[in-house]
């Protein structure tokens, strides 16, 4: 069964509010493809992503703004560690920061 974003709606409605609550208003909520990032907000100052790849999200990395960085689980089960990936003028710097274990990044929206 798919679930789309009418049926999520509730849910992100409850973080907003939640949000709210907690006098956080400098945040804006989406629901979709964490791979395919934001790139009607981009660029990014900072993107850390909370579920490992198995490489760096190309997507991701092209939205973040030169001087911006992006913190990404980074490898197979068992064998992951965080990676720091600086953007450039000329580029991306990477720099491996420290072993891990996290859950798989999934591509597509939730289900």
């Amino acid at each position: 069964r798919v679930y789309t974003i009418e049926r999520h709606k509730p849910l992100l409605k409850q973080a907003e509010a939640r949000f709210q609550t907690l006098d956080l208003h400098n945040i804006t909520t989406l629901w979709g493809d964490g791979l395919k990032g934001w790139p009607e907000q981009a660029p990014f100052e900072r993107i850390m992503v909370t579920a490992a790849g198995h490489d760096v999200p190309q997507l991701l990395a092209d939205q973040l703004a030169v001087g911006g960085k992006m913190l990404v689980p980074v490898g197979h089960h068992g064998d992951q560690m965080i990676v720091e990936v600086v953007r450039t003028e000329q580029g991306f710097e990477t720099d491996h920061l420290l072993d891990v274990r996290f859950v798989p990044l999934v591509e597509g929206a939730a289900r």
